[in-house]
């Protein structure tokens, strides 16, 4: 499958979810879930999709993000082999209301202390070196 493929599945997807989404929609889903509230559920997902990056073995996984009084921001991640695909959905937003699509060929993990809480966040690092965080999770 060449990517313009990819992005139009990806796009098809996320145009079917419900425009409330919600939360509790999104663990029904089984998505990795990063709540209004800082944390993260099926980060376990993440982790795996990471490791069939690493090891070269196609996968997709469902993302979603809330902020504390926004919607949701869904999303779709997937490896093709040679490139990492993430697609996100931002039209539940009055500020973005688009589709967008970033490509890049690693996923970074790093770990930093804020105010005495540790993060560790998950960026997807695109060719030209650009970072862009899919997820992050609030260790507590």
């Amino acid at each position: 499958m060449d990517i313009t493929q990819y992005i139009n599945f990806a796009e098809q997807y996320l145009r079917s979810l419900p425009r409330d989404y919600t939360p509790g929609m999104a663990l029904e889903n089984n998505d990795i879930l990063y709540d209004g509230y800082a944390r993260t559920y099926n980060l376990d997902k993440l982790l795996e999709f990471i490791n069939n990056v690493n090891s070269g073995i196609p996968d997709f996984v469902t993302v979603t993000t809330f902020g504390m009084d926004g919607p949701a921001v869904t999303s779709v991640l997937q490896f093709n082999r040679n490139q990492i695909i993430y697609t996100l959905d931002m039209t539940r937003s009055p500020l973005e209301d688009k589709i967008i699509t970033i490509v890049g060929n690693r996923i970074d993990v790093h770990t930093q202390n804020m105010y005495g809480t540790l993060v560790t966040f998950y960026d997807l690092i695109d060719i030209n070196n650009n970072s862009t965080n899919i997820i992050k999770n609030v260790q507590r």
